[in-house]
């Protein structure tokens, strides 16, 4: 053994190597960490992207008081810049008054693989929903007795409105009751 100044050369090639090994071994776990990580994200926004399409498609059902067929139908549509194709299953229930849609989103890419499946029921819009009686503070203004022309059902309402072509305040107050009824999937 050495001593003196000579014996504070430095690391040895086999410390060398080891050290640049050790270094290699994490830089490569790090490098496939962050790769997974990029690859979740874009998968990620993939499903979102394939959520808003199947929620937009249920949505518009509801919004259109929609009572579609039973059976399939498929159409395309585009979220976030990305081409999405969508698949629906309409199909009856054992209450005549719902219909079970089921909707399913595929990349336009890989038709192959489900990005999002959305089931929700529909229900059947009445159809004649019929006035409800009237409460107290909603009694027209007249002094008829309850068996004239003027309460009747049949009657033609008078006032701007029935001048306008507008609808009655049967048909608004049946629209307020149509609008307020749950809806949902």
């Amino acid at each position: 053994m050495r001593s003196g100044p000579a014996a504070a050369r430095g690391f040895t090639l086999l410390e060398v190597l080891v050290a640049l090994a050790i270094l290699a071994v994490a830089l490569a776990a790090a490098l496939r960490a962050t790769g997974l990580a990029a690859g979740q994200t874009e998968a990620l926004r993939d499903r979102l992207g394939a959520t808003w399409v199947a929620q937009n498609r249920m949505a518009l059902h509801l919004a259109l008081h929609d009572w579609p067929s039973p059976g399939e139908f498929e159409g395309d549509a585009e979220q976030a810049g990305m081409r999405y194709v969508w698949q629906e299953v309409v199909s009856n229930t054992p209450n005549p008054v719902f219909r079970r849609v089921v909707v399913r989103v595929y990349a336009a890419q890989a038709p192959e693989q489900v990005l999002a499946t959305l089931m929700g029921y529909l229900v059947r819009e009445p159809e004649d929903p019929g006035a409800p009686p009237q409460q107290d503070d909603q009694q027209p203004d007249t002094e008829a007795s309850p068996g004239t022309e003027a309460n009747s059902p049949d009657a033609i309402p008078s006032g701007s409105e029935a001048d306008a072509g507008g609808p009655s305040p049967e048909e608004l107050q049946a629209q307020e009751l149509r609008a307020q009824e749950p809806r949902g999937y």
